[in-house]
């Protein structure tokens, strides 16, 4: 997908928790990050399989699982 195809797009938890719109996409030497911006603040998404399980672009929907915080 383009950069722009992925800015302003809901992003919800597979839980459907609303985690806002992606604002901004950090490029990494390994994977790109997403950062997106709503009712909890600022969320990074890490663009991996394991994280991103389902984007509808025509929708202007990503459906996320959170890594949990490890202590």
């Amino acid at each position: 997908y383009y950069v722009s195809e992925i800015i302003g797009v809901e992003v919800q938890s597979v839980d459907g928790e609303s985690l806002g719109q992606v604002q901004e996409v950090i490029h990494t030497g390994s994977n790109d990050v997403y950062v997106a911006r709503g009712p909890r603040g600022e969320t990074l998404i890490p663009a991996i399989a394991e994280v991103v399980k389902e984007f509808d672009a025509a929708a202007g929907v990503m459906r996320v699982r959170l890594i949990p915080d490890i202590p």
